[in-house]
């Protein structure tokens, strides 16, 4: 089946099931968080640095959250035969080495999943699917 039209199903799917349940809504969304290169984080801290140096504390500030990982939201589809999957966007993944998503509940209770697994990734729509490590 075209890639293309597989994310336009499960990405339909997926709204109309977590929007016909707003209050599980929260259990089903996450933040996804990624690590870079080392080379990537070594360049741009020097760069975070030359830019303090200029004065430019704002963009210092961007490149530091930048560092930090969190770059974007994600949703879990849980496909017919019970697989579990991360749908979010491409643009969120694109530059990491290992990604990660983390739940939070009401409460502000967090449960972390690492070391996700990128099953197919479209540039052009600009989404990607992950998977659970280990299923």
């Amino acid at each position: 089946m075209n890639k293309r039209i597989l994310f336009g199903i499960v990405l339909i799917t997926t709204a109309g099931l977590c929007f016909g349940q707003t209050s599980a809504l929260r259990d089903y969304v996450g933040m996804i968080s990624q690590t870079f290169h080392p080379d990537v984080v070594t360049f741009l801290e020097k760069l975070k640095s030359q830019v303090e140096k200029r004065g430019n504390s704002s963009a210092a500030r961007s490149i530091d959250n930048y560092l930090k990982g969190d770059s974007g939201t994600g949703f879990v589809y849980v496909a017919g035969d019970g697989s579990n999957y991360i749908i979010t966007n491409y643009h969120v993944i694109s530059q990491a080495t290992t990604l990660s998503v983390t739940f939070e509940k009401q409460d502000g209770e967090k449960t972390k999943f690492s070391e996700l697994t990128i099953v197919a990734a479209d540039e052009d729509l600009d989404i990607a699917l992950l998977t659970f490590a280990g299923g």
